[in-house]
């Protein structure tokens, strides 16, 4: 026999408002920017609306030909989603239960940054930090049964950097990127969804219209883990592969992913899969 289940019956409606205005005094340039959001959910006979205000404010300043400094202080929300608010059933990981009484998440973030630019370099490195109240987070309720619940607040602290190199009168090119995340609840507890600490190198070459490259990344271990994830062991891939144009408007790419053939979870969450061992990709690009 075959069986019919619907597993969510939701709907959601969102209309927003935005104004953003920017200005430039010789060497500093300002932005600010509001946002207005209204938004109307309804399930399982609950009918949920909100309305929020967002903003922003930013400058950044040339200190001198090659280097630049900027700031941004903002403000920021996300509303619980359709399956956080109404979903309650079984799943892969056990039974999981939506929370009409969620509040909206509310944050506040600074993100400060200075980057280099000349003819072969160009590099940035930004730190933000960010205070989330009523933080959204799935919890363990009692054994095999999880629920969304509101954090009373949480804190995401972070470092970002990317860099491209082209040595002059050269064929080779580099990017080196990574970031560096922490994120705790008020109590100090590692909250969920904070990725390792990685770090990316490409390199490429270019040999009349061919382009070959190389990827080495690297994930770093994660030991402190948060309800519903599971300890990473640090972990380096390698790809390599090329591009070529068939035509002006045609482009092909070819792949391996993975060469070294590691083992590892694509993610902290217990129930994450594998990452997918060595594999050839074939990839064709059309241009209209």
């Amino acid at each position: 026999e075959t069986y019919k289940i619907t597993t969510l019956d939701a709907s959601e409606i969102g209309l927003a408002g935005v104004m953003d205005a920017s200005r430039t005094f010789q060497n500093l340039s300002i932005a600010v920017g509001t946002r207005l959001d209204w938004q109307h959910q309804s399930g399982s006979g609950q009918n949920v609306k909100r309305l929020n205000v967002s903003g922003f404010a930013g400058a950044s300043y040339a200190l001198s030909p090659h280097w630049q400094a900027s700031l941004y202080v903002s403000s920021a929300f996300r509303n619980p989603s359709l399956t956080e608010r109404f979903f309650s059933g079984e799943t892969p990981r056990g039974t999981v239960l939506g929370n009409q009484r969620l509040d909206t998440e509310q944050s506040v973030n600074i993100q400060g940054g200075i980057s280099y630019r000349n003819n072969s370099l160009m590099a940035t490195t930004e730190v933000f930090s960010q205070k989330i109240q009523h933080y959204i987070e799935r919890i363990e309720a009692s054994e095999g049964v999880l629920e969304y619940v509101n954090l009373d607040s949480a804190t995401v602290n972070g470092l970002s950097y990317t860099a491209n190199w082209t040595p002059e009168n050269s064929e080779l090119s580099f990017q080196l990127s990574g970031a560096w995340i922490k994120g705790e609840d008020e109590s100090g507890n590692v909250i969920a969804d904070i990725p390792a600490h990685n770090h990316r190198l490409t390199v490429g070459y270019q040999v009349g219209t061919i382009r070959f490259f190389s990827n080495v990344f690297y994930r770093a271990s994660k030991t402190h883990v948060a309800d519903g994830e599971r300890p990473l062991d640090s972990v380096v891939t390698l790809d390599i592969g090329a591009s070529l144009p068939f035509t002006n408007k045609v482009r092909g790419r070819v792949s391996i992913r993975n060469l070294t053939n590691q083992l590892f979870y694509v993610s902290a969450d217990d129930r994450a899969a594998f990452a997918q061992g060595s594999s050839i990709q074939f990839a064709v690009k059309f241009l209209l």
